[in-house]
């Protein structure tokens, strides 16, 4: 080997070390920087020794990366709908709870029958009367913790909308950006690195699949294929509160909509479904449970003929079948057996519509509405709890029905969470700065350059002794 050659390999061995130190030290300042993947340098040597950087490799596994996006938005939707049946279901209250809505409809019938038992006592009149008032009034407070839940939820999809539309925004402009950087470099991974964390960031709202092409940009799709973002083109999002549509480009995307071509997981499909699956239902048997005790009132007592309202009330009429949406926060005991309003509470004993006081020991009307309440009533299939049911079993029946949405949500929501986290674990293995590692690899940088650097020493003092010989 000549001194030519011999120090031509050392000066392309110290420019390599170079940008191997720049890329560990890189890796040590970013490790505990999120989305941030490891890099390493790629090093090729020719047929004279002579060395040289090929590129820059950021070490990733793109199918892992995909996995952990679909957990991540599994995990969303579950999530979503968690918290969003938990913003009313305390109104609800649990089967144990003794202000439950169940426990109300029991506390109703209980005090019916102490009454029927001794039809004459005031004070168990009063008691049937605070009973009546306390279940309409927890009616009431449901159906507005249910508005108040879905407006809350309104507010978080168009949250939702807005960072979704956020990250494709930024997908689009390092799309743009990366084009116009040469693959393999530090400044191209780094931008990958950016790019990933937006598309982490992404698919906890929207459930994507990306394609990257040889550029290294990505184009997202929904996962049933409607386009986001293509090369540098992108479409943002809009949501309709009025329809409760997600609109892209003019396209419905609605997730679980009928010939939508949109999705069905993350935080925004879960958001949806609330607003229009979970929170309707749950509108619906509220409902059917406040109509159940108007009309069952209405059809036990002798006295009410058709048109006039029975115990329970529509803001003080009677019930009416074309009027049923919202009935729960409108039902209220009629103001003729409340003492406050100018009524008679004696007329829970008699009958709400009755001409004058009965003889103080007579049962007949109580028993009445005693054996209405024992017997199984007829209830709306769609309400999705049966057609046949006392209003007491109906009530209990709402509260597990909606209480399961949530205990479901949240066991699902625990396991997409385990998945996710083994998920990064794993990615982390793959991609993650390991200090110590690195460190090591600083040590044999020092080596390297230090050869390198001995070999040009000894090469110039060659050069020097031959000069001076000449």
């Amino acid at each position: 080997m000549g001194l030519t050659s011999a120090f031509g390999i050392s000066r392309s061995g110290l420019s390599t070390v170079e940008k191997w130190a720049e890329t560990t030290s890189a890796n040590i300042a970013n490790a505990d920087k999120p989305g941030y993947a490891r890099k390493s340098v790629l090093r090729t040597t020719d047929d004279m020794g002579v060395a040289a950087v090929s590129g820059i490799r950021r070490d990733a596994d793109g199918a892992i990366d995909r996995m952990h996006r679909m957990e991540l938005a599994r995990m969303g939707r579950q999530d979503a709908l968690a918290s969003g049946t938990a913003l009313y279901l305390g109104q609800l209250g649990a089967p144990d709870d003794p202000n439950s809505l169940s426990n109300r409809v029991a506390d109703l019938q209980t005090a019916f029958v102490q009454l029927a038992n001794a039809p004459e006592q005031i004070s168990r009149q009063n008691a049937a009367l605070t009973a009546s008032e306390a279940l309409a009034r927890d009616l009431n407070a449901a159906d507005a913790a249910l508005d108040e839940a879905t407006l809350t939820v309104q507010g978080r999809v168009e949250a939702s909308v807005d960072a979704a539309n956020l990250a494709v925004t930024k997908i689009a402009e390092l799309n743009q950006r990366i084009v116009g950087v040469e693959p393999g470099t530090q400044q191209h991974a780094m931008l990958t690195d950016e790019l990933n964390i937006q598309l982490d960031a992404l698919a906890e709202i929207v459930d994507t699949r990306a394609v990257f092409d040889a550029a290294g940009r990505a184009s997202v799709y929904t996962a049933d294929g409607s386009p986001l973002v293509e090369d540098n083109a992108y479409e943002l999002l809009s949501f309709e509160a009025a329809t409760g549509s997600i609109i892209l480009d003019g396209r419905d995307i609605t997730p679980g909509r009928d010939g939508a071509r949109g999705f069905s997981e993350a935080r925004l499909a879960g958001e949806i479904e609330l607003l229009r699956e979970v929170f309707p239902q749950a509108q619906r048997q509220l409902d059917e449970l406040a109509r159940g005790l108007m009309v069952g009132f209405e059809t036990a007592d002798a006295t009410v003929t058709a048109g006039v309202a029975g115990l329970f009330t529509d803001d003080g009429a009677a019930f009416d079948p074309a009027n049923l949406t919202g009935l729960a926060g409108r039902i209220s005991v009629n103001d003729a057996v409340r003492p406050v309003a100018g009524g008679d509470v004696w007329r829970l004993r008699d009958g709400i519509a009755a001409a004058a006081e009965g003889p103080p020991a007579d049962g007949t009307q109580l028993s009445a509405f005693v054996s209405m309440m024992e017997s199984q009533q007829t209830f709306d299939g769609a309400a999705g709890l049966g057609t046949s049911s006392t209003l007491a079993e109906f009530a209990a029946a709402m509260g597990a029905d909606q209480q399961r949405v949530r205990t479901d949500a949240e066991e699902l929501r625990e396991t997409y969470r385990t998945s996710a986290a083994s998920l990064e674990a794993t990615r982390s293995s793959l991609s993650g700065v390991n200090v110590d590692d690195e460190l090591q690899q600083l040590i044999l940088i020092e080596q390297s350059y230090a050869a390198n650097s001995r070999v040009i020493t000894v090469v110039s003092e060659m050069v020097d002794t031959l000069l001076a010989a000449v």
